[in-house]
């Protein structure tokens, strides 16, 4: 069974400790306690983007290692730790929050 985490808008912060912008706890101690990865939604350009952390961990997109920022593309899988999320997409080209 899955759960939502949600996106805002700028820089979100994944981790496991509960001060991250997005909290991962699933008692999954390979996750970074801070920052392990950085998901980005630029509103302007409707687009998303991931990049490393400060962690010491790394994370894969895609099961490509994140050593750099790079675009997210809809329904893709990130990895941190034993932990997978896939990430969808609700704004885009479609659909921003500015439309609504």
């Amino acid at each position: 069974m899955g759960r939502d985490l949600r996106v805002g808008v700028g820089r979100n912060d994944l981790g496991r400790d509960r001060d991250n912008r997005i909290a991962l706890r699933y008692g999954d101690t390979k996750i970074s306690r801070r920052a392990h990865l950085w998901v980005n939604y630029d509103p302007l350009n409707r687009a998303f983007s991931v990049a490393p952390g400060s962690g010491a961990n790394l994370a894969y997109l895609n099961e490509a290692a994140i050593e750099e920022r790079r675009p997210l593309p809809d329904r893709a899988t990130i990895s941190l730790g034993d932990t997978k999320l896939l990430f969808v997409a609700f704004c885009g080209d479609g659909f921003g929050w500015s439309d609504a």
